[in-house]
């Protein structure tokens, strides 16, 4: 887990965002929920994939880096 990551095995958060019912069970109970801080780094370029994220609160932001080092944000993702 990466810093300012708290997780839980209970999928009673599930019963809240009733919108996510749609997922298999099997995926359910593989499931944790997680806080992360601003500014927290959840993957980087050349990553496998290893999670899937949903996001109930607050924003997460896809950004690159252009050439000359400024931020360029391609996605914003909120609750």
């Amino acid at each position: 887990m990466s810093p300012g990551q708290r997780s839980t095995t209970e999928p009673e958060w599930l019963s809240a965002h009733p919108g996510l019912s749609f997922l298999p069970r099997p995926l359910v109970a593989q499931a944790r929920l997680a806080t992360f801080d601003k500014g927290d780094i959840l993957f980087r370029v050349g990553d496998h994939p290893e999670v899937l994220y949903f996001v109930f609160d607050g924003e997460l932001v896809l950004v690159r880096h252009s050439r000359n080092g400024q931020e360029v944000v391609l996605q914003r993702t909120h609750a």
